[in-house]
């Protein structure tokens, strides 16, 4: 759903960690999970996450594609719902 406002039946990033800002991603490991948001959202971020199960990301610092580098092991597979991006 490529709309700012989902509906309640698409807001997948709400029910996986909680954020109900309009725009977020999440990307998620075995051992870790983070949260990234634009500037407009650091605040509520903030706010919504439980900061023991997510991290905080600002995606102009630093992409999901760079975090998901970082995190998953070697040889592990990289799942995503291609229809949830343009």
């Amino acid at each position: 759903y490529l709309n700012e406002y989902p509906p309640a039946c698409a807001q997948r990033v709400a029910w996986l960690c909680g954020f109900t800002g309009s725009a977020g991603t999440v990307a998620v490991t075995r051992e870790q999970a983070a949260l990234f948001v634009d500037g407009r959202y650091v605040l509520q971020a903030k706010a919504e996450l439980d900061k023991s199960l997510y991290a905080q990301c600002n995606i102009e610092e630093k992409r999901p594609s760079a975090w998901l580098t970082e995190h998953a092991r070697s040889g592990e597979r990289i799942g995503y719902n291609p229809k949830l991006f343009t």
